[in-house]
């Protein structure tokens, strides 16, 4: 069928239902005098509809308040006539597609679109933006056809479905079947049914706007989540999404991994279990989500190349590498990008001053001390595994450190190792030798470093455990350095 066809057959045959709803809820909101009335009215006229917003408009999600919603005209004034009408719109879209064909495509794009639309509203909220609910529907809208197409297509969409291949150019090889592009069906209906003057614009290439920049944006963000969390290319889209809003990049790692644990609840809160299960949660509790972007900082990272190109290895000292991450630690501090500091501490004592094993740990839920960043591990397992709970009373050795500052040295054979208390958790570390080190800002620690030379027998020379000591104090400036300049720079931005 050609791109006319198709789009006759979703309008006429297959989406009657939500055209009707969706264009006469958008024409009812767009009266500023009598849009609440008017919206109030057309909801009453559908008993289904009318429960499901009312459930929807109660929930912690819409209404944290938790006083009862118990009339539409109530929400529209709680929740706004635009947040109702989003409500609406977003409703009369997942019911029309759920029970079609190809549930796995259509789940996975719902999803996404679910998840870009969350994203963009937060992003236009971010900027001031007034039609902040336009953008969310524009965002739920932008692959519209794709949804479409997966849901009612028959022979042609399995066709498609056997062609399309991870990393292939899709757009050509659904022009090559179909003889045009799921976007281009996705234009035609937007421009069909009118839902979303941004969308509109978006795709007739005027995104100079901040609301075509949101959505833009947010579906940039999901397609880089496709392959996962822990990936460069995600790493690198928070660094771009924290410069284009002027955020510390750790906290828009925290702000985006809570997006994506509401997108889930909301794909449940709509009624589609199999949706929300499609959608990439952040792989952390929300109390380590502001300790995200440190795991994200050491993915992808290339060994320091000594001049020559020559790779110090572990377990030799190398200055060159040791100079070459202290320039990359200053200017660090001095632009205020402060999770770039932990890893890069870390590669300096592996591969710079010989640790054969470097490792970050933080804080997590309170009194766990958990592994968070490892350089030298054969497996990555025991990253995560070093982990034990902080004393409060000073019980041990490492809990002292972390509560007052400070660096601990066992040294097997060295008669000050027998006064050192190691945490029960770690008992295994009596037989090795390891130096930890605490890495504090104004009295609070932010972190610690461990690093050990792989065998048990191997102690240090002194030159060692003299630089691994060094390195934390150096660590500790830098970290008031950079903490001092995002201070400064969240003074000028605000």
């Amino acid at each position: 069928m050609s791109l006319s066809v198709w789009l006759k057959r979703i309008v006429d045959k297959e989406m009657p239902a939500f055209r009707r709803t969706a264009t006469d809820i958008r024409q009812a909101a767009s009266n500023p005098e009598t849009g609440s009335e008017a919206l109030g009215k057309l909801i009453l006229t559908d008993p289904a509809l009318t429960a499901r917003v009312l459930r929807i408009a109660n929930t912690v999600f819409y209404n944290p308040s938790g006083r009862p919603i118990q009339t539409v005209s109530r929400g529209i004034v709680v929740l706004g006539v635009d947040t109702i009408c989003t409500i609406c719109v977003s409703l009369a879209l997942i019911e029309s597609l759920l029970g079609g064909r190809r549930q796995d495509r259509v789940m996975v794009d719902l999803g996404r679109s679910i998840h870009a639309a969350l994203v963009a509203r937060t992003f236009a909220q971010a900027l001031r933006e007034s039609q902040a609910e336009e953008v969310f529907i524009g965002a739920l809208l932008y692959r519209v056809g794709n949804l479409v197409f997966w849901c009612f297509s028959e022979d042609e969409g399995a066709a498609l479905d056997s062609a399309l291949r991870p990393g292939s150019d899709g757009a050509a090889t659904e022009k090559a079947l179909l003889g045009f592009s799921l976007r281009q069906l996705t234009q035609a209906l937007v421009e069909e049914w009118k839902l979303s003057n941004v969308l509109m614009e978006v795709f007739r290439n005027r995104t100079s706007t901040n609301a075509a920049d949101c959505i833009l944006l947010a579906w940039r963000w999901v397609q880089a989540l496709e392959n996962g969390w822990e990936t460069a290319q995600v790493r690198d889209e928070i660094v771009r999404i924290a410069e284009r809003f002027q955020m510390d990049p750790a906290v828009t790692t925290s702000l985006l991994a809570r997006l994506s644990r509401e997108a889930r609840d909301t794909a449940i809160l709509f009624g589609s279990k199999a949706c929300a299960q499609t959608i990439p949660v952040a792989p952390c509790t929300p109390e380590q989500d502001q300790e995200l972007f440190l795991r994200l900082s050491a993915i992808g990272t290339e060994p320091l190349q000594a001049d020559g190109g020559l790779e110090a290895l572990p377990g030799q000292e190398d200055p060159l590498v040791c100079l070459n991450c202290l320039k990359k630690l200053s200017q660090a501090a001095q632009e205020g990008r402060m999770p770039e500091i932990f890893p890069l501490i870390l590669e300096s004592l592996h591969r710079g001053m010989g640790f054969e094993r470097a490792l970050f740990a933080t804080m997590a839920g309170g009194d766990q001390v958990v592994g968070r960043i490892g350089l030298g591990w054969e497996n990555p397992a025991e990253v995560q595994g070093f982990r034990f709970l902080l004393r409060r009373q000073m019980a041990d050795s490492l809990s002292r450190a972390i509560e007052a500052g400070g660096v601990v040295e066992y040294v097997l054979g060295d008669p000050a190792a027998r006064a050192i208390r190691i945490p029960e958790e770690l008992a295994m570390l009596k037989s090795r030798s390891f130096l930890f080190g605490v890495l504090q800002v104004g009295g609070r620690s932010l972190g610690a470093v461990f690093v050990d030379r792989g065998k048990p027998a191997v102690a240090f020379p002194e030159t060692m455990r003299e630089a691994f000591r060094h390195m934390i104090q150096q660590g500790n400036l830098l970290l008031g350095q950079a903490m001092a300049v995002r201070a400064a720079q969240a003074k000028t931005a605000g």
